[in-house]
């Protein structure tokens, strides 16, 4: 929690995740696949969360997640149009399937 003390604008992204009762809390993270979501899921891999980063490419999603996890982070890509309500539903019912 001390990483992100000293960084009030990823505590408040932090605050934001998912809990995830059976392990690590969960935090989405949108276009993390450069710049600064990119910047953000690995600041948030190297505390302990398991990071999800929505992509609009998938192959960009994939080597991002790839090189974040290489570095020692648990982070998986799903593909995240938010242009798209078809894709941001899908995305959405991955994670929350009753709902």
């Amino acid at each position: 929690m001390r990483a992100l003390a000293a960084r009030p604008w990823l505590l408040v992204l932090a605050m934001a995740a998912v809990g995830d009762s059976a392990g690590a809390p969960i935090a989405i993270v949108t276009g993390g696949n450069t710049g600064i979501g990119y910047y953000t899921a690995g600041q948030l891999a190297s505390v302990g969360y398991a990071v999800v980063i929505g992509c609009r490419s998938v192959a960009r999603g994939e080597a991002a997640a790839a090189a974040l996890t290489e570095a020692g982070g648990d982070v998986i890509n799903r593909q995240l149009d938010l242009s798209s309500f078809a894709s941001v539903l899908k995305f959405a019912e991955a994670f929350w399937p009753d709902r």
